[in-house]
């Protein structure tokens, strides 16, 4: 009897130490992808600062931005795709909330409503159309670079 007990907690004994290690390396998985893939978001200004380009150069949409520091806010300049050159959008002031900035443009019948989130050097960009002429609501989502 007694071997046949021992047998029964060499089982136990073996599924937990399996159990566990599965446990710590799914752990580790989700430790690694935190560092390096999902970093944290930031509403510090000073993140935000600088030249960013679209990452996909055939966007049809919002091609480059530029957040400076003016009198005490954050001013963002901005290009959307035209041709033979970009629009220019002008400049407005930006919003920090906890993890985003935002400004708003009124551009003839449209406004539009951008939030920034800053990920490293990377900027995902959300733009938010509203067409008073009857066209239909637009959203964009694109990713940027910071230009060194």
């Amino acid at each position: 009897m007694r071997g046949a007990n021992q047998m029964v907690h060499a089982k136990i004994d073996k599924r937990f130490w399996v159990f566990l290690l599965a446990v710590l390396a799914i752990s580790f998985l989700f430790a690694a992808i935190g560092l390096h893939g999902w970093r944290r978001t930031t509403s510090d200004p000073q993140a935000y600062l600088g030249i960013w380009v679209n990452s996909d150069p055939d966007t049809p949409g919002i091609t480059k931005v530029e957040i400076r520091p003016a009198n005490g806010t954050v001013l963002v300049h901005a290009w959307g795709a035209c041709r033979p050159q970009d629009c220019d959008w002008g400049e407005q002031i930006a919003t920090f909330s906890a993890d985003n900035a935002r400004v708003n443009w009124k551009l003839g019948s449209i406004a539009v409503a951008m939030a920034f989130r800053i990920r490293g050097d990377d900027m995902l960009l959300r733009a938010d159309y509203q067409y008073s002429d009857g066209r239909a609501h637009e959203q964009e989502a694109d990713h940027f670079a910071r230009q060194r």
